[in-house]
This record gives C-alpha cells, sequence and structure tokens, in this order.
C-alpha cells in the first residue's frame, strides 16, 4: 500500500506532521512517500492514497488534476488545501485578486483532515481508517466539547480581552475571542488548554454555528461586523 503527498502552496507544517506518522502503526505494508517538490505532470505516479496539501496556484491545476487521475483515493490535509487558511489570506491580501484555490474547488476530495498545523493523533487514526477500507468523516463536534475549562453558571462575560487566569477558566469568560464553539474538534483542544484562544483552524463545523457565534461577539464583545470578519478571517472562507 502506497501512499503519496504532495505539497502545494504552503508552509510545510503539514509535511512536518506527515514525517512524524508511523507508517507501521497504521499499516504493516504501507509505505508514505513525501514530494516537497512538486512533480511535472507528466511524472506523477499511480498510488493507493495521494495527499495534497497548501493551496493551488493557477499553474498548478494541472498537477492537481492528473494527481486526482491517478490515485484511488485523493486526501485533502491541513487547513491551506481544505479551507484557505492563512496562505489564502495573504496572497489575497497582497496581490488583490484570486490566484490560490482549494482543492475541492478544482477536483473531488473522498477524504479531508484539517488542521494548522493537522494533528498527529487524528491523521493516524485517519489514516488507519482509510488502509482498513472505511472513509473518514470531519467530526460533528466542536473544539469547546473537548476541552476542560467550560463555561461557569450563570455565564459572565467579560469585554477586556487579555489574559486573567491560567488554566482555570473558559477563554471566552477571560475576555479572549476563542473559536472553539464553531470549530470543528478531533484536535483535543490542545491551543485553549495551553491558554491559547481557539483560532479555528480545522474550519467550521456547520453554517448555523458559525453565524450563532458571529451573532454572540457582536452581542457580549461588542464587536460590529467589520471586526467580526477581521477575527475569523482565515478559516470561515466556507462559510
Amino acid at each position: 500500500m502506497i501512499f503519496r503527498c504532495y505539497e502545494f502552496t504552503g508552509c510545510g507544517g503539514c509535511l512536518t506532521a506527515l514525517a512524524a506518522v508511523n507508517p507501521k502503526e497504521i499499516h504493516r505494508k504501507l509505505k508514505v512517500k513525501l514530494y516537497s517538490a512538486l512533480p511535472e505532470a507528466s511524472k506523477i505516479k499511480e498510488s493507493d492514497v495521494s495527499i495534497v496539501t497548501g493551496c493551488i496556484k493557477r499553474e498548478e491545476v494541472g498537477v492537481l488534476k492528473k494527481i486526482r487521475e491517478k490515485t484511488s483515493l485523493l486526501v485533502s490535509l491541513g487547513s491551506c488545501s481544505s479551507l484557505g487558511g492563512l496562505t489564502y489570506y495573504l496572497s489575497l491580501k497582497e496581490k488583490g485578486d484570486r490566484e490560490l484555490y482549494i482543492v475541492e474547488e478544482l477536483t473531488r476530495v473522498d477524504v479531508t483532515i484539517p488542521g494548522c498545523p493537522p494533528d498527529l493523533k487524528d491523521i493516524t487514526l485517519k489514516f488507519k481508517l482509510i488502509a482498513e477500507g472505511a472513509k473518514p468523516l470531519i467530526e460533528k463536534t466542536n473544539v469547546c466539547s473537548e476541552c476542560v475549562y467550560q463555561p461557569q453558571k450563570p455565564v459572565s462575560f467579560k469585554k477586556e480581552r487579555t489574559y486573567l487566569e491560567k488554566g482555570s477558566r473558559c477563554l471566552l469568560e477571560q475576555g479572549l475571542i476563542c473559536q472553539g464553539y464553531f470549530t470543528v474538534g478531533g484536535c483535543g483542544a490542545k491551543c485553549p488548554m495551553g491558554n491559547v484562544p481557539c483560532y479555528g483552524c480545522r474550519g467550521p463545523v456547520n453554517q448555523f454555528m458559525s453565524h450563532i457565534f458571529m451573532d454572540f461577539l457582536q452581542d457580549k464583545f461588542g464587536l460590529n461586523p467589520e471586526e467580526i470578519i477581521e477575527e475569523t478571517k482565515y478559516y470561515l472562507k466556507k462559510v
């Protein structure tokens, strides 16, 4: 069984996460090939599973489509390939026009593993399911459901956006904009439990929860629509 991973336009964090994966934990005959330099379309080889990381440039579309043609199952790994993320946003801001695309805008994606970077345990779990012939799905729970710092009752939110306490209370209660409520779980809530607000790198659970959270930011934090967009700009491309 061969997994081939191709890095398009990104920071390299997804490849670093993949390099930490132990193939023997997934399948005894699994081989993982990492391509940090993108091959020409004519040199793309057949594989059981192809993994794509990063956003896609216009001139790379042909390579992506050849990868899709040569693989049985295509995985979109990381936030840039599935949501746009920081790479997409910075390109749009600097260039002023559209130069990058997410994978599913250009071809069919079979499995999505989000995150910036994607979580090692999440990668291993989903790769195991793929190796067993199953198709893993995106979690329907949010990051808050995995966090030990649950809001107190009655909830009293503060507007001061400074670190008031460490490792004791919900960060939203402490006046920090933590996006865990509408963000897909599966990461173990590492950021908020490390006293760092979730910034939504795994994407929104669904459109409904995203809009509830935006209303919450306006009501409890007094943010106007422009400020809300600024806070959630990197990973809400699909909402």
